[in-house]
């Protein structure tokens, strides 16, 4: 018959190689990846997307190291697919916050009506309270949205 000993002795060993094996892995990081189909005026203007992205770090909870930077990217020098060279107005804007707990991104094509988010995070965070972000900033917008943990 096995004594109490042996049997936690048994338990200590399993707990220290899950620990060495997530250590082994890494952190795991959530991820948060959102599609949003919206007028194509809100994806316009970088006022109205800087301050959703300080509203969702700041909901959210998380660290800015580094506070939003973004670009507009003009689509001019290139012929998509069917060979056809963009207008003036074939343009994006990509932000990114930089937080301690990974970053915050969003890439527009407002010719397309659409655009493209991504929360990383180490910390676990409440992937609903992001849509309400969402439809504050990009009314009447539909929402497409996977959460992962990796």
């Amino acid at each position: 018959m096995k004594s109490g000993t042996e049997g936690k002795k048994k338990i200590g060993r399993k707990r220290r190689s899950i620990m060495a094996e997530e250590k082994a892995r890494g952190p795991m990081v959530q991820l948060q990846a959102i599609w949003v189909f919206t007028e194509g005026s809100y994806l316009m203007e970088e006022k109205r997307l800087r301050d959703f992205m300080e509203e969702l770090v700041q909901t959210l909870d998380m660290t800015v190291i580094l506070p939003t930077i973004g670009v507009r990217l003009p689509i001019k020098e290139y012929k998509d697919i069917r060979g056809r060279v963009p207008s003036d107005v074939d343009y994006g804007y990509t932000l990114v916050t930089l937080i301690s707990e990974s970053h915050v991104t969003v890439h527009t094509w407002p010719k397309f009506k659409k655009a493209f988010m991504e929360i990383a995070s180490c910390k676990e965070f409440d992937e609903a309270a992001v849509l309400p972000i969402i439809e504050k900033f990009f009314p009447e917008c539909s929402i497409t949205s996977r959460g992962f943990v990796l």
